[in-house]
């Protein structure tokens, strides 16, 4: 908010809680031996859970809002402070390790969500988790977003169908209140945002951001039906956003009297400073020389940055090497031999004896025969079922 003046960051201020949710979360995760938390979200505090969450070095996020990326590097220019993903490992608090990993994200909002769903049911059916516990999906959204946008409930729709369901995502509401500059009452005919998941029957736990606490405990609730049950569950935290939408408006314009109060309320920080201090849980020395090292810790990353080039580090590859596309060509023989062939086409042509069908499709299914028997040339709809079938057979999915 001091260094980076105009720079949107769309911080997380307001709604600090939901980092604290997120390392519980993962804690209550890694204490059930699950593999990797798969993460879908906007814009709304990603910075913060990149760099607190997945690990990304303040070094990488400041260099990339000091603009020192070149535009011939694979990244090029543009938004990637906060659009692309990143996988980290992470320690919890509970001394166990997890992987954690964010899809990149475009600047549609919730245009996301299906796309987690898509990966986490894809890496789920690669370690055969048949019963959806190693790979869990978490998506974080905006509340004007999650009730405003039509992809949300159609992603809800396939969280029970056979084809598509992932055993389940954990869905964190930042409910800040608001939509850029839209209130809730202009937004919605639904008392709470979250009411669109009342579709899939999905609990939904509205939860004061202000009592990190009392957030902590219900995450883990949510995490333990979530896996007891295979279901979506939903934890609604309720807090404010303290800035503009992107820190470069003024919201006193459009929202005067919510920012008169938010201008006089304490944050969470302050408030709960205060209540460790009172048990004396912590004393305000330790308090202070904690903030005293993580400020020294991001002004020495700040310096770093400023003069330094730092390499780039993308979830992925984002351009191969001169040379290396030669290197991963698929050199594998694929043919079938005959006699696969022939138990493939005749498979396909089967038909059981006490089954009806269609005569039309009858014609289809006996002219495949004929492949066999009369030598005739292998259409492109025959050619796709034997490379499926022909996958089958080597015990590869093909769903």
């Amino acid at each position: 908010q001091t260094k980076f003046i105009g720079h949107k960051r769309f911080s997380l201020e307001g709604s600090e809680t939901v980092i604290p949710v997120l390392d519980h979360l993962l804690g209550l995760a890694a204490d059930d031996n699950v593999k990797e938390i798969f993460l879908g979200m906007a814009h709304r505090g990603r910075l913060n859970v990149l760099a607190n969450i997945i690990g990304k070095t303040y070094e990488q996020i400041f260099s990339e809002f000091e603009d020192v990326n070149l535009p011939e590097l694979p990244q090029g220019t543009g938004d990637v402070k906060y659009h692309l993903g990143a996988t980290g490992i992470y320690n919890t608090y509970n001394q166990k390790q997890i992987k954690v990993s964010v899809a990149s994200n475009p600047s549609h909002l919730e245009f996301v969500d299906p796309v987690v769903e898509g990966i986490v049911r894809a890496k789920q059916t690669r370690i055969k988790d048949e019963e959806r516990r190693q790979i869990i999906p978490v998506l974080v959204h905006g509340d004007a977003a999650f009730a405003g946008q039509g992809i949300v409930a159609e992603t809800l729709n396939f969280s029970q169908l056979k084809g598509y369901r992932t055993g389940g995502t954990i869905h964190i509401i930042i409910n800040n209140q608001i939509g850029f500059t839209t209130t809730p009452d202009e937004a919605r005919s639904s008392p709470y945002p979250t009411d669109v998941a009342k579709m899939v029957q999905a609990p939904i736990f509205h939860i004061n951001g202000d009592n990190p606490e009392a957030a902590i405990w219900m995450t883990k609730l949510a995490f333990e039906y979530r896996q007891k049950f295979n279901k979506d569950v939903v934890l609604d935290l309720f807090g404010f956003r303290k800035h503009g939408h992107n820190e470069g408006d003024d919201p006193f314009y459009t929202q005067p009297i919510m920012y008169k109060k938010i201008k006089e309320k304490l944050s969470v920080k302050t408030t709960y400073t205060k209540k460790i201090i009172s048990e004396n849980i912590l004393s305000e020395d330790e308090i202070q020389n904690f903030t005293d090292g993580t400020l020294e810790c991001l002004n020495h990353s700040l310096e770093i940055s400023k003069n330094t080039q730092i390499d780039f580090k993308p979830d992925r590859p984002l351009a191969l090497p001169k040379g290396e596309i030669e290197k991963i060509k698929p050199n594998g023989k694929t043919k079938i031999d005959q006699k696969n062939l022939k138990q493939i086409i005749t498979g396909l042509g089967n038909i059981p004896e006490d089954f009806n069908i269609n005569p039309k499709l009858k014609k289809i299914l006996e002219k495949r025969n004929e492949v066999l028997d009369k030598s005739e040339k292998i259409d492109w709809a025959l050619g796709e079922a034997i490379a499926f079938a022909s996958l089958l057979l080597d015990k590869f999915p093909v769903r």
